[in-house]
């Protein structure tokens, strides 16, 4: 976390793959450990047995069987998409400045949760303020020139959502939009020789076990036994 005064550390960095904390510092160098390096496969996932552990953190908290399935500031970051590709600059950059205040204020509340024990510290409206107006946003119409400032702040504040899997694939893990997204060590190395982007990262799930198991024929048929299966196109990939 930050020191005294300042916001959580997961407001100050980058996207990268895996399961490290994204934080907000945007354009700057990659903070913390890639995905997958120097974690064991048989590492026990308890608090600070891994290298990425982010037990005792905001997104670790107790909130007593509240799961969010759409927030405020998600809905500002999908606004600002759909604004900025009907070229209407101005909405976009609305939106996703709210986006941005939005999910801050909502993470920089602050209180104390069990389990596990933690105490969050608050993120003043001035500290808000003051990200918004810094390099790390876009100021102007005219700063907004690619989507990748919108999907960067949306994945950041979509940290462990599964949306953000939905977006990587519909945008075909573009390294202009999700620049310096990490590919995490260990993986498979049929992908992991890929250069395409859309070649590397999964795009799917694996076959279930059931139909494995009673319909394999047609799980061959489809492919579902290939080492690349995993990132085979979906249908809203189709033109």
């Amino acid at each position: 976390m930050g020191g005294p005064g300042e916001p959580p550390a997961h407001h100050t960095g980058r996207v990268r793959a895996g399961r490290a904390r994204p934080v907000r510092r945007h354009h700057a160098a990659v903070v913390g450990a890639n995905p997958g390096v120097g974690t064991s496969s048989t590492t026990n996932l308890t608090p600070g047995s891994t290298i990425t552990d982010f037990y005792g953190s905001w997104y670790a908290r107790d909130i007593a069987g509240y799961f969010e399935v759409i927030t405020y500031h998600e809905l500002k970051f999908i606004e600002a998409e759909a604004a900025f590709r009907a070229g209407n600059k101005a909405r976009a950059l609305a939106a996703l400045k709210e986006g941005i205040r939005a999910h801050m204020k909502k993470i920089g509340a602050g209180g104390t949760f069990s389990p596990p024990a933690v105490t969050l510290p608050a993120i003043t409206d001035a500290q808000i303020a003051a990200y918004l107006a810094s390099a790390a946003v876009p100021q102007t119409e005219a700063d907004l020139t690619t989507l990748r400032p919108i999907m960067e702040q949306k994945y950041i504040a979509l940290f462990l959502n599964p949306d953000s899997w939905s977006d990587l694939r519909r945008l075909d893990f573009d390294p202009n939009i999700y620049v310096n997204f990490t590919y995490p060590s260990n993986a498979n190395p049929v992908l992991a020789s890929k250069t395409d982007p859309t070649l590397r990262y999964p795009r799917r799930l694996l076959p279930g076990a059931t139909e494995v198991l009673y319909n394999p024929a047609e799980i061959a048929r489809i492919g579902g036994n290939d080492a690349d299966y995993i990132t085979r196109p979906m249908w809203f990939d189709s033109k």
